[in-house]
Formats: structure tokens, sequence, C-alpha cells
């Protein structure tokens, strides 16, 4: 290796990088690691935060179908489009009529 090995510090949760001797290892957020001089564009790149604006560009889905996204009405199985499911097998079974407790 020609070149010294970058240290860094991992700012996001896991990431994989090439390590000075260019095996692939793993490091949490808070490490501090060595990087292989080939990789640390990659790296750097890669270890970045999502920021607050990039975040708020997802678009909202609007769950209940109100056009209104995020304004539930509290009750998910209020639907009324949702299709209804057959009773279970269980339930269609007839017991005889001395047989009820």
């Amino acid at each position: 290796m020609s070149e010294a090995a970058v240290e860094r510090t991992v700012k996001i949760g896991l990431i994989a990088y090439r390590g000075p001797d260019g095996a692939v290892r793993r490091a949490q957020n808070g490490a501090t690691v060595l990087v292989h001089p080939d990789h640390v564009e990659r790296f750097d790149r890669l270890n970045v935060l999502p920021s607050a604006e990039a975040s708020a560009d997802v678009d909202a889905v609007d769950a209940d179908g109100d056009g209104d996204p995020g304004a539930g009405d509290g009750d998910p199985g209020a639907g009324g489009d949702a299709p209804q499911q057959k009773p279970s097998r269980t339930s269609r079974i007839k017991v005889p009529a001395g047989d009820k407790e």
C-alpha cells in the first residue's frame, strides 16, 4: 500500500467499508475507523445523515383516501370500500340445537 489509511468517524447507524488491508469491515455509529485510501470518497459519500429538507420532500401518504394526508378519522376499520372477508370455515359450522349451551 503506497498511501496511508485515512481515519474517519462513522455518522450513520451502520456502514460497510474497506479497511487499510482491503478487507470489508463494518462499523457502527460513533466508531473511529481506518479506511483504505482508494475507498475514502465512497465512504464519505455514504457516511452522511439525511437532512431535514430531504425528509420534507417525501410525499405524505393519504391512508384513509379523504384527500388529507395524515388526517385519519381514527377508525382504521371504517374504510367502507374494503372488500368484505368471507366468514371462516369454523364460523359456518352448524351446531345441533340440543348441543347449545
